[in-house]
């Protein structure tokens, strides 16, 4: 096998992997921005997580938007 180079992934590119919107800023320097797209919750796993707590406090089913 040939020489094999990867390179990391841009800190727009992590976000995007984990469903946050483009508009979505993120303050720091560049490593900064990956430890905190590292720490993060992505969108849609919040949505159902707050979805499930609404649902368990109220009673009532709250509808996820995807």
């Amino acid at each position: 096998m040939g020489d094999v180079r990867f390179r990391m992934l841009e800190p727009h590119e992590i976000g995007a992997a984990m469903a946050f919107p483009d508009t979505y800023i993120v303050t720091g320097s560049k490593r900064d921005k990956v430890r905190k797209y590292g720490n993060a919750v992505t969108p849609p796993v919040a949505e159902v997580i707050v979805s499930a707590l609404v649902e368990a406090v109220t009673g009532e089913p709250l509808e996820v938007a995807w």
